[in-house]
């Protein structure tokens, strides 16, 4: 097979960088575009001298032009990601991840990239109803952040439509894994807790702890860009990427006290504003149309993660 390029937005990030790394393994080509302004050149020390590394705003179209001049492929990670920060700096959030998406569109629009694949989010989803969200569950963001990931969302579906790119949007869940800060959403509430525990303080719970999450590893949501970068007549497609198993925040904390070892109790305080109660994943259409399978158990990664503390 020819060797492909594949341009990484966001690829100094948490999960950018995950799936850098996984594509030099591949033995992909591959640019990153990073302003470093979240992610770090450390997450990429792995790699170091096997990617094209340019440090650039997705908001700089000469810089977006540039890289994704010749690719195959754009991944765009980069994106604002915090529910909390996206309710008291809209503006920000309608800038990096609308703005700079349209950026990056246009430019894989011009060079005739071959497939477009976008990070959305569960966050998508309105709370009423079914706990499990399939692709066809109503959509009601609460959040400014989760506006962008449906506007996102709409607008792939413009550039298929208008323009004939290749889009592949995934809705995905809570993301966890090495590397992984603790800031953020619930899938950051994994490093928090061994963070809070290696420091010996008490886990801070927001609200009761009731609130379920649908918690998968990063090496699996890797796993799941690559297939939608390579699967015929998925283009067009919203697909889920989860677990497909939900888990209480007081039950991951459990998990995670066992796993180190740890006597500490929780420190409840109040919920957080913009957040779904309860949320799960119905990967059953990424696996019919993806050929997805989530390999990494919770219990597994928790006791990966474990070992680094």
């Amino acid at each position: 097979m020819p060797e492909r390029t594949a341009v990484v937005t966001g690829g100094a990030g948490f999960l950018g960088s995950h799936l850098v790394e996984e594509l030099v393994r591949r033995k992909w080509r591959v640019r990153v575009v990073d302003d470093l302004s979240n992610g770090s050149r450390r997450n990429l020390s792995a790699v170091k001298d096997r990617v094209d590394f340019r440090r650039a705003s997705i908001l700089n179209p000469k810089a977006m032009d540039a890289a994704i001049n010749g690719a195959d492929v754009v991944f765009h990670m980069a994106a604002k990601v915090s529910v909390a920060e996206s309710i008291e700096r809209p503006e920000l959030y309608a800038r990096a991840n609308v703005a700079g998406l349209i950026q990056a569109l246009e430019a894989a629009r011009r060079h005739d990239v071959k497939r477009f694949i976008f990070p959305s989010s569960a966050a998508v989803y309105a709370e009423e109803g079914p706990a499990r969200k399939t692709e066809r569950s109503p959509l009601r963001p609460v959040s400014p952040y989760a506006v962008t990931k449906v506007l996102g969302e709409a607008l792939c579906r413009v550039y298929r439509e208008d323009h004939g790119l290749k889009t592949v949007s995934l809705r995905l869940f809570n993301i966890y894994g090495a590397r992984q800060a603790a800031v953020g959403g619930y899938a950051s509430v994994i490093p928090k807790f061994l963070g809070a525990i290696a420091d010996g303080k008490r886990p801070v719970v927001n609200g009761d702890g009731k609130q379920t999450r649908d918690f998968v590893h990063v090496n699996d949501v890797v796993t799941a860009f690559l297939l939608a970068a390579e699967r015929k007549g998925v283009s067009g497609e919203e697909f889920n990427i989860g677990s497909g198993k939900a888990v209480s925040v007081i039950a991951l904390l459990d998990m995670i006290r066992t796993a180190t070892g740890s006597k500490l109790q929780p420190k409840f305080v109040t919920a957080r504003k913009g957040e779904v109660r309860d949320s799960c994943a119905s990967i059953a259409k990424a696996r019919r149309l993806l050929g997805f399978e989530p390999r990494v158990s919770l219990a597994e990664g928790i006791a990966r993660l474990s070992r680094r503390i």
